[in-house]
């Protein structure tokens, strides 16, 4: 523990010091606060339709029948969809939602350093697979003016992509708000299965992000396709990212 001393100048140029008044406010005792700790239960991943019928979907798949093709129906019969995930924050503490004010990419392996900011995945590795999905993101940095008129996409993305469709794609506002991180998911029939390609493998995993909120706090997070089951593509879900 330190001590700390204040010395200032008042209008009529005569010093002053902490120490000349010891008796009288002349001390500040700080009280550190413990670092905040956040679980899932801190955040909400909300998806709803931005293009596309079937109305807005569950977070989760339908909990039986997966496997059999009509269960999933805000999927199953919607071939080319386009869903915003919103990723928002609640203070355990004081339970108020908490905006985010900054967003970065982190590596997305923890062997390596290459960054992606979009992921991909077909439906199977079948060779005639054209059941595809990617991801975007939308983000109002306060530091930069007019950045959320288009969703972001990852530029490895066009390489995979080709012609089939275009990556120039208008942010929906009335389904954006600022302070919060929306990760655009969109799905469509056309493409073929890739089996290898550098930007391909770029793609294909995780993207790992790092917030900073309003209060300073950092939230690091891991978000992917859901890990496993029958059209895992269609959705999205969120981990702790503790590397």
């Amino acid at each position: 523990v330190k001590v700390f001393h204040a010395k200032f100048q008042d209008d009529n140029a005569k010093w002053w010091t902490s120490l000349m008044v010891e008796e009288i406010n002349s001390k500040v005792e700080i009280t550190p606060r413990h670092l905040p700790s956040f679980d899932a239960r801190s955040y909400t991943f909300i998806p709803r339709r931005a293009h596309g019928d079937g109305g807005n979907p569950p977070v989760d798949p339908p909990s039986s029948g997966a496997p059999d093709f009509g269960v999933d129906v805000h999927f199953d019969y919607q071939f080319e969809t386009t869903d915003y995930w919103t990723l928002t924050f609640i203070n355990p503490e004081t339970q108020q939602w908490v905006n985010f004010e900054t967003l970065k990419f982190l590596p997305s392996k923890p062997d390596g350093d290459g960054i992606n900011t979009s992921i991909i995945l077909w439906e199977s590795e079948l060779e005639e697979e054209k059941m595809f999905s990617w991801t975007g993101f939308i983000f109002d940095d306060p530091a930069v003016i007019g950045d959320v008129s288009k969703v972001n996409f990852d530029e490895a993305l066009q390489d995979v992509m080709g012609d089939v469709h275009t990556l120039d794609i208008d942010v929906k506002m009335s389904l954006f708000e600022t302070g919060k991180l929306v990760i655009s998911l969109h799905r469509l029939r056309g493409l073929k299965y890739i089996p290898v390609g550098d930007s391909r493998d770029k793609l294909m995993g995780e993207i790992v992000v790092l917030l900073l909120d309003k209060q300073g706090n950092a939230h690091k997070r891991r978000i992917g396709f859901l890990a496993t089951g029958v059209g895992r593509r269609n959705r999205l879900m969120h981990t702790l990212y503790s590397v």
